[in-house]
């Protein structure tokens, strides 16, 4: 009984050694980059606006010239291109990142540049035109407002907003925002329900009363192309630099702050993920983040390739999705 009581002691401190010995060697990091293009499933590789289901789901805006590549679903397995043929009403869709929106139903609303808004209810796709009380048939961005009524936004030459409660459509011209232009491309709402839309000027709504803002109102940057709300209520927007408004005060801040060499015109996609970090590319330098103090490039070490950004936008797992004229590229560090 001894002999067996020394072997068991034995084998036991042996098994404690190798297990010591395994724990103390280092982990191999995941690779926190997936990167998806033609050769995965993906229609195209250039990749414009990108939106998620709740679960998960994405769709994206192909950007094919001249004859345009409509929308394709990404099911985690599956990449799916719907087009006319399916019953989109244009293939025709702008890159912007508000082009696709989704309802906390599933429903999925597609902002077209010449049919009109399309909805896809996961099996049947209806459009509503300027027969059906829209404004205008060239539609740059959607949102679904706390309540699920959309809202449309519309560039020139006959810019404007429209809205639909799901059975009346609403339009509002320049006039009845209070400006004298408007050409919107952008829109969000923040946590109040406040609609904010942007373009060549931005404006609120609160569900009651339009209120713009440009140069002559604290807004030191009135072009509006991308937009964005982050949690702690600030509202975001690119064009010719970045601006954020806390409620009170536009703060501008310049190519040169940003980190940015050129100081071109240039299409900057923008996303704030759930910490308040800000995400900005711009095409021909690459990616830059924020986190409320300092900006700092956004280094790919043994990454893709994100020098030629055309979308960001924040997936509800918290992981950031770039769209390039490369392919997607997922990030979850």
């Amino acid at each position: 009984m001894k002999n067996v009581s020394v072997v068991i002691s034995i084998s036991f401190l042996v098994f404690i050694t190798l297990s010591c010995k395994e724990s103390t060697e280092p982990e191999q990091p995941a690779n926190p980059w997936t990167t998806y293009t033609i050769s995965d499933g993906l229609p195209y590789n250039s990749i414009g606006a990108i939106a998620f289901e709740p679960d998960g789901d994405l769709w994206c805006v192909p950007l094919v010239s001249d004859i345009g590549g409509g929308v394709v679903h990404y099911d985690g397995k599956t990449w799916e291109q719907y087009t006319t043929q399916e019953g989109l009403a244009t293939n025709m869709i702008l890159w912007y990142e508000n082009a696709v929106t989704l309802s906390s139903d599933g429903i999925v609303w597609i902002a077209t540049f010449g049919g009109g808004v399309s909805k896809y209810d996961g099996q049947t796709w209806t459009t509503y035109t300027t027969e059906d009380g829209l404004l205008s048939n060239l539609v740059a961005a959607v949102a679904v407002g706390p309540n699920g009524d959309l809202w449309c936004a519309h560039p020139v030459p006959e810019g404007g907003i429209s809205h639909f409660d799901g059975n009346n459509w609403t339009v509002y011209t320049p006039s009845d925002l209070g400006v004298s232009f408007c050409s919107f491309t952008s829109l969000a709402f923040d946590q109040n329900g406040t609609l904010w839309a942007g373009g060549g000027v931005v404006v609120s709504f609160d569900g009651s009363t339009w209120t713009s803002f440009s140069s002559e109102t604290w807004m030191e940057q009135p072009i509006a192309l991308y937009m964005d709300i982050s949690q702690d209520g600030k509202i975001w927007i690119t064009g010719n630099g970045v601006s954020s408004y806390d409620g009170t005060t536009w703060k501008f801040y310049s190519f040169e702050e940003i980190g940015i060499v050129s100081n071109q015109e240039r299409i900057i996609p923008l996303a704030v993920d759930t910490d308040n970090i800000l995400w900005v590319g711009y095409m021909g330098n690459g990616v830059f983040r924020f986190d409320g103090n300092a900006w700092s490039k956004f280094t790919t070490e043994n990454g893709p390739n994100l020098s030629n950004v055309i979308s960001i936008s924040i997936a509800p797992d918290g992981a950031l999705w770039f769209g390039t004229e490369n392919g997607i590229h997922r990030y979850q560090p």
